[in-house]
């Protein structure tokens, strides 16, 4: 991006980001519109020179040399007093450095076989954002905010802030437009918004005792409820509407709010319009949110909580319902994986061929290491795997609430059926086998990318033309994005399925289905992460 300096137009062009005449005594673009034109006063007034002093005053505390600030070694700071365009120039510099960091590293690939996230789809449509759209704030504010607590490794994240109430602003008054609300960049916007609070809960730094908040999600949905035949109207749309379920999902395992949205979800999804999205990773979407339903349903019936409709069934057989759909969930989630086309099929390695490094790092010595074509791909697995734990889990947890209750014989209570105790073990495996892949050997210590190792494979395809391909496709890529999205993905994977295989309740009543000395290394693993990402300060 090339700056050249201050916009010299009147005040409402240069807040509009559009481009000015300069006419005097009015600009053309005031007089077109026939409003008043507020002329050409310093743009450099007291305001801007406030900011120029919160922002050396802000990176004099936090640290004397702040990586996410771009400089030049002939840069004098103290000019900036004397020559406030150069400030201007900074901040272009900064969201320039952090917008190339974040989408490097956190935009997933394009192809709708393997993502239908935020993050595949939101690229493209900054790229034609202009710059004072709702997005374009809350994309520059999420790169910000990312960015700084990566480089700074958890400080309070002061960057990105004003740019986030900018949006939050822009989208209340786009929602009072009807034109607005419907449009797919509003939508996306809000979804970005979600994102940005949800790194705040991610890095741990919301106020104490303070729920996570889902007020973006759930503008989300309404936003979609609103759009109607919209959703469907092309591919876009579709992928809009993925997104914000994929969104719903993950806010599930760290909310119990009720059922509202996702029954809101599913009448949208359940339209039978054409261009519904297909694939694996809908598929893989479309199992966990099934999870997440009867995981909140679950919740309703341990709190009391029925509905009118279920008052005549008592809390036992609801329970008993819960055991039958999350039984079929787990056979679909079987048949997932065995249907699964070869570009998703992982690639094992022994791990004596991995690095030493990556042994020492990342390598469960009880599993075989698997290699993925993508990032993306193995995540998506990973959430399959999540998927069909969490139904085994959910099995447990309704036979422990039914023995609890009274309605079971403690002869009748005992371990798993083997076969699902098995499972349980072999997804836990697999998930501990997807680790190198995702982190490599990563230590706290690892500050580039040049000195990253990660797994790699050159086998044989029968889906590419040239025969011979290396897992992953693209390693320098894979290099980039394993030292964020991908530390943060298996992160999110690994306590997940701890907080399943180690509820109390079903160890209690049911037994603990992994093997001896496995939970600790998870935790050693979890730790590891935490040390490499400035997450929490407490470890497991």
């Amino acid at each position: 991006m090339v700056y050249y300096g201050p916009s010299k137009g009147c005040r409402r062009c240069r807040e509009g980001r559009v481009r000015c005449d300069q006419g005097h005594p009015a600009c053309l673009r005031c007089t077109k519109r026939g409003i008043p034109c507020p002329g050409y006063k310093d743009i450099f007034d007291n305001a801007h020179r406030d900011e120029t002093l919160k922002f050396r005053k802000y990176h004099s505390r936090t640290s004397k040399v702040d990586p996410t600030v771009a400089r030049s070694p002939t840069r004098d700071t103290t000019a900036l007093s004397k020559h406030p365009e150069l400030f201007q120039g900074i901040l272009l510099n900064v969201e320039d450095d952090a917008l190339g960091f974040f989408f490097l590293r956190y935009s997933q690939s394009p192809d709708l076989n393997t993502t239908y996230n935020v993050f595949g789809i939101l690229p493209d449509m900054y790229a034609k954002s202009t710059m004072s759209s709702p997005l374009n704030y809350a994309t520059r504010a999420l790169a910000l905010q990312v960015t700084h607590l990566h480089r700074t490794h958890g400080a309070k994240p002061f960057v990105g802030g004003e740019l986030y109430a900018k949006a939050v602003s822009y989208i209340k008054e786009a929602v009072t437009v009807p034109d607005k609300c419907r449009s797919n960049e509003l939508l996306l916007a809000t979804l970005v918004l979600e994102a940005y609070d949800n790194v705040n809960t991610t890095f741990g730094k919301r106020e104490d005792g303070a729920p996570q908040s889902s007020s973006h999600l759930r503008g989300s949905i309404a936003l979609l409820q609103y759009r109607g035949t919209l959703n469907y109207g092309d591919e876009l749309s579709w992928r809009l509407v993925t997104a914000t379920r994929n969104r719903l999902i993950q806010d599930s395992w760290h909310s119990a709010d009720g059922l509202a949205g996702f029954e809101a979800i599913q009448q949208i999804w359940d339209n039978e319009a054409a261009g519904k999205p297909r694939g694996p990773a809908v598929e893989a979407d479309t199992l966990a949110f099934r999870l997440a339903w009867l995981r909140h349903l679950y919740r309703a019936v341990s709190n009391g909580s029925l509905s009118r409709d279920e008052e005549n069934i008592n809390d036992t057989e609801q329970l008993k319902q819960i055991v039958f759909k999350a039984s079929h969930l787990a056979n679909d989630c079987a048949l997932f994986t065995r249907t699964l086309p070869v570009s998703w099929q992982p690639a094992s390695v022994p791990a004596s061929s991995l690095a030493i490094s990556i042994q020492a790092a990342s390598v469960y010595e009880h599993v075989t290491p698997t290699i993925y074509a993508e990032l993306s791909i193995a995540h998506s697995t990973n959430r399959q795997r999540l998927t069909e734990l969490g139904c085994i889990w959910l099995i447990g947890s309704c036979v422990a609430n039914i023995a609890i209750r009274g309605d079971l014989q403690q002869s009748q209570c005992g371990p798993l059926p083997p076969p699902l105790l098995a499972r349980a073990q072999d997804l836990m495996d697999e998930i501990c086998a997807s680790v190198p892949f995702f982190t490599g050997n990563v230590m706290a210590d690892t500050s580039n990318t040049s000195t990253v190792l990660v797994p790699s494979v050159a086998q044989i395809s029968t889906e590419r033309k040239n025969g011979n391909c290396t897992l992953p496709e693209n390693i320098a890529k894979h290099k980039e994005q394993v030292m964020a999205s991908g530390l943060y993905m298996i992160y999110f994977t690994l306590t997940a399925s701890l907080d399943l295989v180690g509820d109390n309740t079903v160890i209690d009543l049911l037994g603990n289905s992994l093997r001896d000395g496995q939970d600790e290394w998870i935790v050693g693993q979890i730790n590891r992460l935490r040390e490499i990402l400035p997450l929490s300060d407490v470890p497991i």
